[in-house]
């Protein structure tokens, strides 16, 4: 099974670090690209399972307001 994510990084003004934000849906990604500071959406596609449960548990936490970041 392969599946497909979004990436975006962008910069957080206040701690002045870059982060990268996950999304399961492009328009979401677009979205989330104009409305910050951002880079434009990265394509990033998985096969692996793990990878992908990796992946779905940020976005979850994402939504569920306890946004995980990745710092760069």
């Amino acid at each position: 099974m392969k599946k497909t994510f979004y990436s975006v990084k962008y910069r957080d003004t206040i701690r002045c670090q870059f982060f990268v934000r996950w999304f399961d849906d492009l328009t979401e990604a677009r979205k989330f690209s104009k409305d910050h500071i951002s880079d434009p959406p990265v394509p990033h596609t998985y096969s692996n399972e793990f990878s992908i449960e990796e992946i779905e548990y940020r976005i979850k936490m994402q939504k569920e307001k306890k946004d995980i970041f990745m710092t760069l």
